[in-house]
Parts: structure tokens; sequence; C-alpha cells
């Protein structure tokens, strides 16, 4: 026959801990969250337009300058040409200027205001090209010239 069997012993010591297991696999996205709250409104931009000024005061009226045409001649040759140039005196303005005597079959190939640095502003003269194909004459270049006018206490100086 067996005998009875024995008390349970005690508990045995704790065994070592072993190896760290392997990386599982990367698990499935989750689904997307709901958005957020609408933010607080900012802060409105710059400020209202401010009123207009009021309008400065009126100035002073300049007076009118003095007009003088003054003229120069020139003759091309048939078959030729000649350029013309008309100057307005020293401190004056060439405001335009015209021609007369053309000859049947010349050409004015130019036609400008020049500015030989005697103006207050603007041009001082006028120059014209002419190719003559025709017969001969005499053409007169006229450039109407302008003197500033008085300048006024406070304005400035009066042009035409």
């Amino acid at each position: 026959m067996i005998g009875p069997t024995g008390a349970t012993g005690a508990t045995g010591a704790t065994g070592a801990t072993g190896p760290t297991g392997a990386t599982g696999p990367t698990g499935a996205t989750g689904p997307t969250g709901a958005a957020g709250p609408t933010g607080p409104t900012g802060a409105t931009g710059a400020g209202a337009t401010g009123a207009t000024g009021a309008m400065g005061a009126t100035g002073a009226t300049g007076g009118f300058g003095v007009v003088t045409v003054r003229t120069a001649s020139g003759t091309p040759p048939t078959n030729g040409n000649t350029i013309i140039s008309a100057f307005c005196a020293s401190g004056e303005v060439a405001t335009g200027a015209g021609y007369s005597g053309m000859p049947f079959g010349g050409i004015a190939t130019e036609n400008a205001p020049l500015d030989d640095g005697t103006a207050p502003v603007g041009p001082s003269g006028w120059r014209m090209n002419v190719n003559n194909n025709g017969t001969t004459s005499t053409i007169t270049l006229s450039v109407v010239c302008v003197a500033p006018g008085v300048q006024g206490a406070t304005g400035a100086p009066g042009m035409f």
C-alpha cells in the first residue's frame, strides 16, 4: 500500500526574467477625429478714413510772358538738303514753329524743338531739315518764343 500524501512544500523563489519578445506588427490607422470648434473673430483692421482737409489759399497770379516770333531762312539746293535752325533769345522758351516757302518736291524730314540750355525750362529753339527734290526756293522757319512772366508775391513765375 501506499502511504498518505505529505504536506505541500513552500513556494520556490521567482525565476529570472526571460528575454524580450519580437515587436508585433503595426496596428491599423484609427478613424479621423471630429473637427474642432471655430476660433474667435479677429480684430478689425485700420480705422475709418479721415475727413477731407480744407482747401488751401489761392496763390497770386503770375503775369503773362511776352510772345515773340523769331525767324531764320535757308535755301536747299536742287537735289540736296539744308538744315535751318531758329533760336529764341536767352531766357525765352520755344513753344512751337512753322515754315513757309517749301519748294515743290521739298520734304521736311525733321521739324522739332531743340535745346541749347539757354531756356529756363523747355526748348530754346526749333530745327528743320529739308530734302529738296524739286526747284530751289528760300524757306523761312518761324519759331514762337515766350519770355517768362513776372513772378507774383507768392506764386510761381507765369509761363504763357
